[in-house]
């Protein structure tokens, strides 16, 4: 069981035409929209688009002209990864993947010029070959491969559980997979290989970054089988999925610091990856968008909350709410798309993503500025908890800084902050190697694109006898989305809210890729739509300091 991982670089023309140009200057056009320059002999451009496709790559008797042209031009070892890229036609548009497509993304750039020029900066697009959902009811897992949806429903006994499932397909994925670098280079000598079309800078392959593998959501109320002692029910509609995980072998990758693109995938048999699965801007039709509740039963929920911490209940809870609007029932998923890239230009987040399942009518378009859990396949881990938002301040670099200290020296935002920060170190210890987890910045201040933010950062290495999956299921849920402690706040904001399923908002959602990595955010700033009905939650954080009257960020 050995399949082949290949990839091919595209540089960006602006990026060759115009080396003045920092690499964290903002663009004015999308990655998408920019044209695209194959690295080698040809000087054939071309327009990628969500609906470009490459039809005849690896069919001679349908090949055109500058299909030829680039093919014979980029030789044999090209030529290969070249038709590896055809899978990628099955995004947003008209040759679409028949079960969904995930596009993952980063901010263009830096917005304030204050920030670190993060070398993993980039977007990443994939269609879905195999689809796994898992519903609450039955335990129940439905397994659809496209392009006709054939598949198998299962079940999960009683004694595992879905994170169970989903370690197990994370163990073995790794050993039925071996990476090909491009161009039949080795690891030492493709930092070495430069190409003149780089203006010197090195072709790399994905490696541990290229999200190959399983990409999608875990809802907040895997909760249930995450917390042992979980008992309190909630009211989750049997044929909504829990989670939903879609394999991608295929992606294409933007790098916003180089300007490269970059096509990877993983040959393999469709069966033997079935078989692992199976084992193992338009406008909206609704002007405005309902909350679950009124303002006036949210205002009571929030002093009912600040009764449960002064009797010493909780220190800090998440309440939240939901709001919800309809779209026309003649609405396409074009048109989600299209919503999605008017969220994009308008709020550039760090951790945006667009998620697309079509079996069960599910699109998410979110925009989230908080990475939850980074894991490097071979072994260190990263948590970024972020407490303590604040507007951003348009102005010179002075004023810039002066909104950061206002917000870094906030008494409440920084005790929520330090708390959090210090039960995730806690909890790292229970699956990082002894004396490895440990707080690498405390109370830090990032501007993005519409706020100040306070975030600190923990690190540590995994055991070498855990994974990717182990860490996300003992961290999991959020403590940013749910208080602390972790168990008795869930069950007070079970109470609060109702018993009113969270769904995907307030879990995950990012990439666990085949040789171990995995990139999580938490799902906040995100709109989840099933049968043309649209459902955005908003909460915020409520401690015995907190008002009222305080205005939402």
């Amino acid at each position: 069981m050995v399949s082949e991982f290949g990839s091919a670089t595209f540089f960006s023309p602006s990026r060759v035409a115009n080396n003045n140009r920092s690499p964290t200057q903002p663009s004015t056009r999308a990655p998408w929209e920019r044209s695209t320059k194959l690295s080698g002999k040809s000087n054939l451009r071309s327009e990628f688009h969500p609906s470009t496709t490459l039809s005849g790559i690896g069919k001679d008797e349908s090949k055109s002209h500058e299909e030829r042209t680039l093919l014979n031009s980029v030789g044999a070892e090209q030529n290969f990864t070249l038709r590896l890229l055809k899978s990628l036609s099955q995004l947003p548009g008209r040759d679409r993947s028949a079960l969904g497509h995930v596009w993952l993304n980063s901010a263009d750039s830096p917005t304030t010029g204050l920030e670190p020029a993060h070398e993993d900066r980039c977007f990443h697009v994939s269609s879905v070959d195999f689809l796994v959902s898992y519903f609450e009811a039955h335990k129940g897992l439905a397994i659809r491969a496209a392009p006709d949806h054939r598949g198998s429903d299962d079940n999960l006994c009683d004694s595992t559980t879905f994170w169970d499932w989903l370690r197990n397909v994370q163990e073995e994925l790794p050993t039925c997979t071996k990476i090909l670098l491009p161009f039949n280079q080795s690891a030492s000598s493709a930092d070495n290989n430069r190409s003149p079309q780089t203006n010197g800078s090195s072709i790399k392959p994905p490696g541990a970054a290229s999200p190959l593998g399983c990409k999608g959501y875990l809802g907040y109320e895997l909760l249930s089988e995450s917390m042992v002692h979980y008992k309190l029910p909630c009211r989750f509609s049997a044929d909504v999925p829990k989670a939903e995980m879609g394999f991608c072998n295929t992606a294409l990758s933007y790098h916003h610091v180089s300007s490269t693109w970059t096509a990877s995938a993983l040959v393999a048999s469709s069966a033997r990856t079935e078989s692992l699965l199976s084992h193992s801007q338009p406008t909206r039709t609704s002007r405005t968008l309902e909350p679950s509740v009124s303002e006036s039963a949210y205002l009571e929920a929030i002093t009912k909350a600040q009764g449960q911490i002064t009797s010493g209940e909780s220190y800090e809870l998440c309440l939240t709410t939901q709001f919800k609007g309809h779209f026309a029932s003649t609405d396409q998923e074009d048109e989600h798309f299209g919503r999605y890239v008017g969220l994009r230009r308008a709020n550039p987040a760090p951790c945006g993503a667009y998620v697309r399942f079509s079996p069960h009518d599910t699109t998410i378009l979110s925009s989230s500025p908080v990475r939850f859990l980074r894991v490097d396949g071979r072994g260190p881990v990263e948590t970024e908890p972020i407490k303590g938002t604040a507007r951003q301040v348009l102005g010179d670099a002075e004023a810039i800084r002066a909104a950061g200290s206002a917000l870094q020296a906030d008494p409440k935002e920084r005790a929520e902050n330090v708390m959090i920060t210090d039960l995730i170190r806690h909890d790292l210890h229970s699956f990082c190697v002894p004396g490895t987890a440990r707080v690498a910045r405390l109370l830090g201040i990032e501007p993005v694109a519409t706020v100040h933010r306070l975030v600190s950062t923990v690190q540590g290495t995994l055991r070498p006898c855990l994974n990717s999956v182990d860490a996300l299921a003992l961290l999991c849920p959020p403590y940013s989305m749910t208080g602390a402690p972790k168990l008795s706040s869930i069950e007070i904001l079970d109470q609060l809210e109702r018993h009113h399923p969270r769904g995907p908002y307030s879990g995950i959602l990012g990439f666990m890729a085949v040789n171990g990595s995995a990139d999580m955010s938490v799902t906040i700033r995100t709109g989840v739509i099933r049968n043309n009905e649209i459902s955005v939650a908003a909460g915020g954080a409520i401690t015995s300091l907190s008002r009222k009257e305080e205005p939402p960020v």
